[in-house]
């Protein structure tokens, strides 16, 4: 191995880190990038022996992205500007900050929406005519593949998931 590069380096442990730059008996050249520096490697920029590289403008011809937050009273409006993108041949995430309904005893926890309740809530209700499939962490690494190229060939139109997408899926 010759090169690792490494995105967003607080989302692995030590021991993950050095696995992959250990492989071999070389040490490979590391490219570790991130927006969010955790203290050890910010410190070894400053005093140690790293180069440090910034990119500091945007890509040319990049688009500007809107956030915008939905209210109840318009979903019904942005439902039907994603039914009519899907019909386009576009796909679409959701991304939800848990994996299965939380506990209703605990405050606010019925705020916080499922990936696996979300997706059983928009083919139901929202989207039944289009393929919906769901990824999270406690999947086994074969049906996530599965889920994965699945989305990938077309044949899921809406995935719901965790922020499992952030780290190692590729489409």
């Amino acid at each position: 191995m010759a090169l690792v590069v490494i995105d967003e380096q607080h989302r692995f442990g030590t021991t993950q880190r050095k696995r992959l730059v250990r492989k071999d008996k070389t040490a490979p050249h590391l490219l570790s990038m991130t927006a969010t520096p955790i203290p050890r490697t910010l410190a070894l920029t400053i005093y140690g022996d790293l180069d440090l590289s910034l990119l500091d403008e945007m890509p040319a011809g990049r688009k500007q992205i809107i956030t915008e937050i939905i209210t109840p009273n318009k979903r019904s409006v942005t439902y039907e500007q994603i039914r009519q993108e899907l019909k386009a041949g576009r796909q679409m995430y959701v991304i939800c900050p848990r994996i299965f309904e939380p506990d209703p005893e605990k405050e606010l926890a019925l705020n916080v929406k499922s990936a696996t309740e979300e997706a059983k809530r928009l083919k139901k209700e929202i989207f039944p005519e289009y393929e919906i499939g769901v990824l999270h962490s406690k999947m086994s690494k074969e049906k996530k593949e599965t889920v994965m190229q699945e989305f990938t060939e077309g044949k899921i139109h809406i995935l719901c998931a965790t922020s499992v997408v952030e780290v190692g899926v590729n489409v």
